[in-house]
């Protein structure tokens, strides 16, 4: 726990001066208006942001470790050097404006707590089994090599190209402690439990505005079972993606209500809305619906004749998406793994088309029925498979959350239609299209593709607090007359309910601090053998499916066996890469 905790701190400094600098660099001056409205934890996801895009440029040249962490900390000691004074005054403006009264000391107790938690279940050990399948490994192959050629042909799940893995590989600090970290997701849900704070405080102020009452109900995202039992120590690339999601919903509804205040000339929050969206996107294919938010924010500066926001707007997005498209024909030979029907290239590290065609359609069926009957089930058509699902999913948080907040927010309109006259509710969607529209295309395309609840965390969750909060928003507005009675006690009574609820949920794992309480619990370790390829050797586990880091390169037992025979190195090192022997690649295509 103290080693995680020392990551957190390095990194929360990192972040917070690189978020600092780019926010300065997008308004060009620090006066700007906009950047008032920015909380000190929304600078630490911008600059968290900028060097998980660093980190990805960085894995083409150089194995993401201590040189890798040696720039970004060269880098974030000269942005330091030059905006000292200014982010001295900023830390000293936040110290200033803390009043010690009693809303403030309960809010840094509920913080304390939740922290607390967060750490211990970073610590404790990974149960996410898709991290011993290839996670580990993916981050290994990071850790130690740049970018490597055909890296897909040992095991297709190492084509998974997710923007977040350089982060992880950055955070893994195994060049210190000689032991693999998982700071990153933890850190990740703790900063979007102190944004979620920031914005109850807000509220608490009177600030009563539709994005503080959301920021405020992201909380109930965060007491999500499997976040807290599974993602959040491991390296598992759904919570990121999620909070991504939340974070460009977020922005979404600060920038409705800032463009109406001010005139932001810098165009701030459309920036950071592409940033964000972008990013959702390329940490989780899946998340692909979030980029309407980006078109329709570049398709409006088009047409309005902004072109300054234009052509920042298509530089942020180029910055992003070209070197992920890059990465991905390197490892896999496509453009997009594992969408083998963008079929524009032939380089002789190319994997098998069937092999894209299987994995695709396992990801798809297995998302509808689990198992190794799900294939049948869902070829059998909708009306087979639609029923499992039902069954398996009933019993997911995120699920129940969204229905049941749709239902609230039914019987709201209802309400308020019966006793209003004109509905205060009803009179918010017409500026609240663009985010609903968004969120509704993503909870679409997450059930008509693969719907597997972690792919849809983030649009469900999104949607779920976005419903949450329009009814909360309007009980805020009639209860602020009565601020002192019962607008402050029902803020208080909420975090109470939640803060209890989450200990509550967790209490096991209270009991695993002795354990951990200096370093995190490792991998488990597994016994595997080998096989030969040219003069290099490739580890299999010898019972199950999951290498976690105990050998590398290691590929599970299945995948190694069939392509035993057919894969060869490029050249003389790992570094060169992997290919398919070409009479065997004709072989599986025409298969």
């Amino acid at each position: 726990m103290i080693v995680t905790l020392l990551a957190w701190v390095y990194f929360l400094c990192m972040f917070y001066i690189y978020g600092f600098n780019i926010v300065k660099l997008i308004t060009y001056s620090k006066d700007n208006e906009a950047t008032k409205e920015i909380s000190p934890f929304l600078l630490v996801f911008i600059g968290l942001s900028v060097v998980t895009i660093i980190s990805y440029y960085l894995s083409f040249f150089i194995p993401i470790n201590a040189s890798a962490n040696a720039i970004l900390l060269g880098g974030m000691i000269i942005l330091l050097f030059f905006s000292f004074k200014e982010i001295h005054q900023k830390l000293k403006n936040y110290i200033l404006v803390f009043k010690v009264d009693l809303p403030n000391i309960l809010l840094i107790l509920v913080a304390v707590m939740i922290l607390l938690l967060v750490l211990i279940k970073t610590s404790t050990d990974v149960i996410h089994y898709d991290t011993g399948l290839y996670h580990s490994q993916s981050i290994q192959w990071y850790r130690r090599y740049a970018i490597v050629p055909g890296l897909g042909n040992i095991h297709f799940r190492l084509a998974y190209n997710s923007f977040i893995f350089p982060l992880f590989s950055l955070s893994d600090f195994s060049f210190i402690t000689h032991h693999s970290l998982r700071p990153i997701n933890g850190f990740i849900i703790a900063n979007t439990f102190l944004l979620s704070l920031s914005s109850l405080k807000s509220l608490l102020l009177k600030k009563i505005e539709l994005s503080n009452v959301f920021g405020f109900s992201i909380l109930l995202f965060l007491i999500n079972d499997n976040l807290f039992t599974s993602d959040i120590s491991s390296l598992s690339s759904d919570l990121s993606g999620s909070i991504f999601i939340l974070i460009s919903v977020f922005l979404s509804l600060k920038y409705i209500e800032i463009k109406s205040k001010i005139k932001d000339e810098s165009k701030l929050y459309e920036l950071l809305i592409i940033l964000f969206s972008s990013i959702a996107v390329t940490v989780k294919l899946s998340n692909l619906p979030i980029f309407i938010l980006t078109l329709l924010i570049i398709s409006r500066s088009l047409i309005r004749k902004e072109y300054s926001l234009l052509w920042r707007g298509t530089i942020v997005v180029t910055l992003i998406f070209v070197p992920y498209l890059i990465r991905n024909y390197f490892v896999s030979g496509y453009l997009l793994y594992p969408f083998y029907s963008i079929d524009l290239f032939n380089p002789d590290w190319k994997m098998p088309r069937d092999v894209l065609i299987m994995d695709k359609q396992d990801i798809e069926n297995w998302a509808k029925v689990s198992g190794h009957q799900g294939k049948k089930i869902v070829e059998s058509g909708f009306i087979s498979w639609f029923p499992v699902w039902v069954k398996e999913n009933s019993k997911y948080f995120s699920l129940m959350f969204l229905f049941f907040s749709s239902i609230l927010l039914i019987f709201f309109l209802i309400f308020e239609s019966v006793f209003y006259r004109q509905s205060k509710l009803i009179r918010f969607f017409d500026r609240l299209w663009i985010p609903l529209i968004t969120l509704l295309a993503g909870l679409s395309f997450w059930f008509l593709n693969a719907p597997l609840v972690r792919y849809g965390y983030g649009f469900i969750l999104s949607l779920s607090c976005l419903f949450i909060s329009l009814v909360f928003f309007i009980c805020l507005l009639f209860l602020r007359n009565n601020y002192i009675i019962i607008y402050k006690p029902f803020l208080y009574l909420l975090v109470f309910l939640f803060t209890t609820g989450l200990y509550l949920n967790n209490e096991q794992s209270l009991f695993s601090i002795p354990s951990y309480w200096l370093i995190p619990a490792g991998y488990p370790t597994v016994s595997v053998t080998s096989i030969q390829i040219d003069h290099e050797k490739i580890y299999r586990p010898i019972q199950g499916d999951q290498c976690w880091d105990s050998q590398f390169p290691c590929a599970p037992q299945s995948y190694s066996d069939w392509l035993h025979p057919s894969l060869e190195l490029r050249g003389d090192s790992l570094q060169e890469g992997f290919k398919i022997k070409k009479g065997l690649r004709i072989y599986y295509e025409k298969k």
